[in-house]
């Protein structure tokens, strides 16, 4: 069978996203809420008020050094809730985060969203989420470490790895891995348009006295969406079937 890839348009993205952030801000503010709450665990866990009144009464103290072992005694003492609590918080923002993705590719695909029913669903493939993430995020990182470049190289070629990772619960880390790194292909500066785009976008609703971005970032989100929806999308055989007989008889002609 023969497949056929739509282009990828930063202003049909635009447009689309538009559109649909629109008309589905609230289910969607409220997934991104939930995920912002869940962040918010590893406070729960370390109480970090003694040290930051330290931090602001450091000027009674006239030992550096005393200072200095007093911060560390403190530090030492809540950091290990501190990182379980983040832990936690990024298993249950992680849950959320599939709900997210899965509610963004049903707006895009012009399909009833229904929270709830994606909130109980993000279960299957939950796992192999995670993994792929931490995978994902690993990657980056080690890339940019090593050189900023292939750090941004790898963004861009990986970039579609979470949303994959959402949508299709039960596909292995490499073809995940793979499929982002096929749709990429021939899209690069594309992509680093969208990113730019993006980015100008979220900094637009940061200066509209911050208010903004509650909207914006529901645009960014939709057009990732609509940038993994528009490489992926395979048209149906019948049509691909009647444009290639029209093709093959206006050439006859």
């Amino acid at each position: 069978m023969t497949t056929t890839f739509k282009q990828l348009s930063l202003d049909t993205i635009w447009n689309l996203s538009w559109n649909q952030a629109k008309k589905h801000f609230i289910i969607i503010f409220a997934m991104n809420v939930i995920i912002w709450l869940c962040r918010q665990i590893s406070g729960l866990f370390a109480n970090t008020t003694p040290l930051l009144m330290m931090l602001k009464d450091t000027v009674k103290y006239d030992d550096p050094e005393l200072i200095a072992n007093m911060m560390t005694s403190m530090l030492l003492s809540i950091l290990p809730m501190m990182l379980l609590g983040s832990f936690i918080g990024w298993l249950a923002s992680s849950y959320f985060s599939v709900s997210l993705y899965r509610l963004l590719m049903d707006g895009v695909k012009e399909m009833k969203l229904d929270m709830t029913e994606r909130i109980k669903g993000a279960w299957t493939g939950y796992i192999n989420y995670i993994i792929t993430v931490f995978v994902y995020n690993l990657v980056i990182a080690i890339a940019t470490c090593l050189c900023i470049l292939p750090g941004i190289f790898l963004s861009v070629r990986l970039l579609l790895v979470p949303i994959i990772a959402a949508n299709k619960p039960h596909q292995s880390l490499g073809d995940t891995f793979s499929e982002s790194w096929n749709l990429t292909r021939g899209h690069f500066w594309t992509l680093i348009g969208y990113g730019i785009v993006a980015g100008l976008i979220n900094i637009v609703g940061f200066i509209c006295c911050c208010v903004g971005v509650l909207f914006t970032m529901i645009i960014t989100q939709f057009m990732l969406a609509n940038v993994y929806y528009m490489l992926s999308y395979e048209e149906p055989e019948e049509k691909i079937v009647v444009e290639e007989e029209i093709t093959a008889t206006a050439s006859e002609a």
